[in-house]
Order: C-alpha cells, then structure tokens, then sequence
C-alpha cells in the first residue's frame, strides 16, 4: 500500500485527476484512494502531520505502508531552476536543529538534495539555507518513521520558488502546473519504488543475510559501516535480484585502513 502525503491542494489536485482518486468519505479531513493507492492532505506546515498520519494507519488497521511526501520547495536562485525536481537524502529540522535520513534504495534519474523544515515561510530569499527549504519533511520523517521502515519513506521536492515572497503571490495555476509537468516522470517512480512497499515483503533472505553478517564479522566493521553496507546491499538486491554478490572478494583485513579499503571498494561495487 502507497499514501502519497501533500500539504496544499495545488499539490493534490494534479495526482487525484492522474490517477482517478475518489474521496474516502470515512475520514473528516482529505483522503482520497484507488485501490491500494492513497493521498493523504496534511495542509501545510507541522500542524495536522501527526494527528491525520495516525489516524489514517488506525484505519487501515496498521497495515504497511509506504509513505510518499510530493511537494513543493523553496529554491537558492543561484543553484536551482523553477521545476527542478529532487529525492531528498537528507532533512533537517531548523527548530529542533534535527537530522533524519532516508534510505534511497530505488534506483531513479533524479537529483538528490538535503532539505531543512521551517516552521514560516521564508520570503527574505533564504541566504541562510544551503539547500531546499520546506514546512513538512522533518514533522513527516519523525511521525511517519514510527509507522513504517526508513526506506518506504519517501521525499519528492519541486522547486516552486526562490523563497523571495510568499505562495499566495503565486497563481494556482503555477503551483500545479508544476505538478503536472512532472508528474508522469513521478508516477513511474512511484510504481518502481513500490516493490517493496510491503513490510512482508523480505529483501534480502537467508543467504543474503547470512553473507552480510559475514561480511560484518571477518571486516570487524563499525555499527555506522555496519548498518551502511546492509543499506548499500539492500538497494543493490532490489535493482538486481539475481546480483552475484558471492563472487566479491573478503579477506581479514591486517589494519583498520586496510579494513576501511575494503569497506570502501564493497560499498562502490555494491551502489555500481
């Protein structure tokens, strides 16, 4: 099961036509379904996230759950272009000061980027941001990774503007055209990124596994070398099932730069 989170119903109303969404009247707040397919409004900001996110996994008892946020972005003119479309691989809250990472494990053309989560729009052309600048992300990370793993969460960012005066400056209709210019490309990650929406659905299996701890047992790698190796072989098993990973060459390295070499050549034949 997908849910497809959006703040603004500019954002919204391109994929509900898209994919023939109809109102699910069993919810008080903007819910909308085909099939095993979900769009959640959450309105913008931090504000609704959690109580709506909640109550939408009670009602359909808990099942998993792959959450996508698809919205838009405020931009750095000097780096970014109108429309430009980003996978966020790094969120921060500005308020909290907080990092959360999601893992990429689908194999996609778009650009990546790291967003930071504001709590007011910014109009003053955010000299002060490195990157992408949002007013959900973090709040979504933080509630929805209680619900569901790391990588079936999810981060699509267009960039609408270059946080040099407020939305409500901006027609509709250049909201959602940005939306509808983007959205075939989105739809198909969407599907791709589906093959493992199901928690039941195990990704790597015995053998896998028991490889992996291998791995981790004759490198003597760190819990942070540890967890990005698993992370690393997970996206290469979902890319390519049939991978030959037993034809990588481990042997009991005699130093730690020995150690880290050898975890450095893994992770590169591995995200190839």
């Amino acid at each position: 099961m997908q849910c497809i989170l959006s703040a603004l119903k500019s954002e919204s109303q391109p994929f509900i036509k898209f994919y023939n969404l109809e109102k699910d009247r069993r919810f008080s707040f903007p819910v909308f379904r085909n099939e095993d397919l979900y769009l959640l409004g959450i309105g913008m900001g931090k504000k609704y996230i959690e109580k709506r996110v909640n109550v939408f996994f009670q009602k359909m008892e808990k099942l998993p759950i792959q959450f996508i946020n698809i919205g838009l972005a405020g931009g750095k003119k000097s780096i970014h272009t109108i429309g430009d479309i980003f996978i966020i691989n790094k969120i921060r809250d500005e308020n909290s000061n907080k990092f959360y990472f999601p893992d990429i494990l689908y194999k996609h053309s778009y650009k990546e980027s790291g967003i930071t989560t504001v709590c007011k729009e910014i109009t003053n052309g955010g000299a002060e941001f490195s990157d992408l600048v949002d007013m959900e992300a973090s709040e979504i990370f933080k509630v929805c990774s209680k619900l569901s793993s790391a990588h079936n969460l999810i981060f699509i960012k267009i960039v609408s503007d270059y946080m040099d005066k407020s939305l409500e400056n901006f027609g509709k209709n250049h909201l959602s055209t940005l939306m509808k210019s983007n959205i075939e490309g989105i739809a198909t990650f969407i599907k791709n990124s589906n093959l493992s929406n199901n928690e039941t659905h195990k990704i790597l299996n015995d053998f896998d596994e028991e490889w992996l701890a291998k791995i981790i047992r004759i490198l003597r790698l760190t819990k942070t070398q540890s967890l990005l190796i698993e992370k690393y072989f997970k996206g290469k098993m979902i890319r390519d099932p049939s991978y030959s990973y037993s034809t990588i060459p481990v042997n009991k390295p005699k130093s730690k730069f020995e150690r880290n070499q050898i975890f450095k050549k893994i992770c590169e034949l591995l995200t190839a």
